[in-house]
Order: C-alpha cells, then sequence, then structure tokens
C-alpha cells in the first residue's frame, strides 16, 4: 500500500505553517532521506521530524534494524535518537510518523518482522523520548505498509496483510492510550462505485473535508490486466468506512511507486506516481476529472510535483 507513497502531509502542513517556515519545508520536501523512502512529516512548530530504519550492531553483532527518530529544526540544527525498543535483531520497516493535531508530538507506526510473522508497533515522542513501543497487531500474518492518521479523537490505522489474496485493514486506536476503539475492519477492495475520470459516470460520493483518507493500489491478477487505486475515507468516530472510491489504472501500468488521496488547495485529489510520471485526477464539479500527468523526467521528486499541482489548484 505504501508507498512508498510519499508521506509528508502537505496540505496540513502548508494550513498550519506561516510563511516564514516554508523554505523548511520545501527543503524538508526534497531531504535525500524522503526520497530514499523515510517517513518524514513537519510539525507546526516548523520541526521537520524524519525516521530512518538503519543497521543496529552491538560490539561484532549484527542482523537487527534500529529506527532512528531525526528532529531537525528551523534553525538547520538537528537531534537524533533511537526509538526505544528497536535497537535489536529485529528487522524494523514501513516505518511512518504524523503529528498530534492536538498535543502536537510526533507518533510513530512500524512492522516489526520476526521468524514467523510480522507485527504491527505505535510509540508516541513524550517529554523527549519515544514512549514503550505498543503493539496493536499480530495475528500470526505477515502485516505491512501502516499508514496512520490523527484525528481530535482517535487515531486511524490502515494497513497490508499479505497472503494468497491481500486485504486491507482498519484499525482506529483511542488517541491517547492506543486502545482500541474499533475494528479491525477488512476494507472494499472490489469494484463497485468504480467511476473512471473523465467520463461521466452519475451521481458519485463527494470526499468530505473532515474525514480521514486511505490510498492503496490493488495490483492486477492477470497481465495485460488493469490495476486499480482504492481510496477510503474513515469518520473521526468508531464506525466502519463511510467513503469508497476505487479506479482502475491505465493499461500497462504494473508498478506503482506512491499513491495517496488528500485535500490540496481546497481540492480533492487522487494522485500516483510509477516509472518517470505524476498521475492525477481532482475532483470537480460532482464528478472526477480526467487523468492528467507531470513529467518527473527532469529530476523533478514526487514531492516537488506535488507543490506544483497545489499552485496549479490555486490559480
Amino acid at each position: 500500500m505504501r508507498r512508498r507513497r510519499h508521506q509528508l502531509y502537505y496540505a496540513e502542513a502548508l494550513k498550519r505553517l506561516a510563511p516564514a517556515w516554508l523554505p523548511v519545508l520545501f527543503v524538508a520536501l526534497t531531504l535525500p532521506s524522503v526520497l530514499a523512502g523515510n517517513s518524514s512529516t513537519v510539525a507546526g512548530d516548523g520541526v521537520v521530524h524524519t525516521v530512518l530504519s538503519e543497521a543496529w550492531r552491538q560490539g561484532n553483532n549484527t542482523g537487527g534494524t534500529v529506527l532512528v527518530h531525526v528532529a531537525q529544526n528551523p534553525d538547520g540544527t538537528e537531534t537524533r535518537q533511537p526509538v526505544n525498543g528497536t535497537d535489536n535483531f529485529t528487522i524494523e520497516r514501513d516505518a511512518f510518523i504524523a503529528i498530534d493535531p492536538v498535543s502536537n508530538l510526533p507518533v510513530l507506526v512500524w512492522a516489526q518482522v520476526t521468524s514467523r510473522a510480522t507485527a504491527l508497533y505505535v510509540a508516541r515522542l513524550e517529554s523527549g523520548s519515544w514512549t514503550t513501543p505498543h503493539l496493536f497487531w499480530d495475528d500470526g500474518s505477515t502485516n505491512l505498509d501502516p499508514n496512520i492518521d490523527i484525528r481530535d479523537n482517535l487515531l486511524h490505522i490502515v494497513w497490508k496483510q499479505e497472503g494468497e489474496s491481500p486485504v486491507r485493514l482498519r484499525l482506529s486506536l483511542a488517541r491517547e492510550s492506543f486502545v482500541p476503539a474499533f475494528g479491525p475492519e477488512y476494507l472494499p477492495t472490489d469494484l463497485a462505485g468504480i467511476a473512471p475520470p473523465g467520463i461521466d459516470s452519475g451521481p458519485i460520493d463527494s470526499p468530505g473535508l473532515d474525514l480521514s483518507y486511505f490510498a492503496s493500489v490493488i495490483s492486477p491478477q492477470v497481465p495485460d490486466q488493469p490495476g486499480r487505486i482504492i481510496t477510503w475515507g474513515i469518520r473521526d468516530e468508531p464506525v466502519p468506512v463511510v467513503y469508497f472510491q476505487p479506479f482502475h489504472l491505465p493499461i500497462g501500468i504494473q508498478t506503482v511507486r506512491e499513491q495517496n488521496s488528500e485535500w490540496l488547495a481546497g481540492t480533492f485529489v487522487t494522485w500516483f506516481t510509477s516509472g518517470s510520471s505524476f498521475y492525477y485526477t481532482t475532483f470537480d464539479d460532482g464528478k472526477w476529472e480526467e487523468l492528467k500527468v507531470i513529467d518527473l523526467d527532469d529530476g523533478r521528486s514526487t514531492a516537488e510535483a506535488l507543490l506544483l499541482l497545489q499552485d496549479m489548484l490555486r490559480r
């Protein structure tokens, strides 16, 4: 489901930060660590929070990983510290960091690989150090790519569970205690309600401003058949998913690096990257517009493409 989709919260960061922070944000969007697939986000005070997965060693012993949190201040100074409980022989992957909008504290989810399965953990940065990792999902299977969105009441998590037929699951936790509030919920991945971009397919659901959105790509089961990208919308309540929108990917696209659905400059956008192209469609006047492309051949990053798109939408 990732991503490695771009993980910075562009719209939220730009709305929260004063103009003085915009150069800092642009640096954050183009950090090499972000482009390498690590997770970054920007807090309301302009601090860029990045989580790296690095090789762990103790003396001559190696083999595991450690998650390292890097905080870059607006003046360019930075601090580094390991995430408690990740400095061992296990493998930590798919880290995703976000900012709690109430406390303004970073929250982190990740997958921990063991010999039998892949479990999912969450932790929060409090008083300058990371809390003890909280195990929120371990069913003995392979669970990957956790994504989070934090609202006033709940922390919403969506991830991919590998298997003969991979599925997507959602779990909502209490924002402060991480106690399960709803789920797990198996998310729909069928083609019900598919609305091809650029085609008037009749009345379709409008995405609301107050939902948490997650997007995922379902690869084609048969060669030369289209895959699909699906968006789910979740209300900040212990209730099932309330928004579901699938699209076919263009024929010939087999690999998607990054994808997301989000509000940008007052417009709802679904986007994904494949090869050297950034594809996007916008929801306008009750329908999805024709799929458009921004060229990434000239070295433009996904972050820069999003900033360009945001600028175009403002005009």
